[in-house]
């Protein structure tokens, strides 16, 4: 069985490494400032919403995945049972073809998307349980260079377990005749 288990880890681990991802993105959590995991995965699907709506077309829910933002979480828990989310995010290039940007996008600004993710995670409020606003920590962002695809995804799904439950993925409604990121 564990045998097993280790062949489907390593299948998705060789299919979440098709994708040029952009960025790995960890977001921290600490005692004092722990999200849920509902709100992790929330705040998750309004950063993608608000980076579509900043740089896409105002259609950019009906584009293929390799022409809007998108992202895929994981969530991992430390030795101390703190959860933190491991993200990597899919940016689609600039300038193609029918790539999606908006006219109004200039080439100059899709070069520092990493600052617009830090500035969208923090823009996004966050109260605790009591009613406090949270104080965010800083996302942590590095860019994944073309020869380096494999060591992210591997390192960010290292805790999925069998059942997938520590995996997220923020876009809704994925549309199958739209793959081609996830092919061979």
């Amino acid at each position: 069985m564990l045998d097993s288990n280790l062949t489907i880890k390593k299948n998705l681990q060789d299919w979440l490494q098709r994708p040029s991802y952009k960025y790995m993105v960890t977001i921290e959590c600490d005692r004092y400032n722990e999200m849920s995991k509902e709100e992790l995965e929330q705040r998750l699907r309004i950063l993608d919403f608000k980076l579509n709506k900043r740089f896409m077309i105002c259609k950019f829910p009906k584009l293929p995945l390799q022409n809007r933002f998108w992202s895929i979480g994981f969530f991992e828990k430390t030795t101390d049972d703190d959860i933190h989310l491991h993200i990597l995010m899919f940016v689609p290039d600039y300038p193609v073809r029918h790539s999606g940007y908006s006219k109004n996008t200039s080439p100059f600004r899709t070069q520092f998307v990493a600052m617009d993710i830090i500035q969208t995670w923090l823009s996004i409020k966050s109260k605790k349980p009591n009613g406090k606003f949270r104080k965010l920590k800083l996302p942590h962002i590095m860019r994944i260079k073309e020869n380096m695809r494999t060591s992210p995804s591997r390192y960010v799904s290292k805790q999925i377990g069998f059942d997938l439950d520590n995996m997220f993925f923020s876009f809704d409604g994925f549309d199958i005749t739209n793959t081609t990121l996830f092919d061979s």
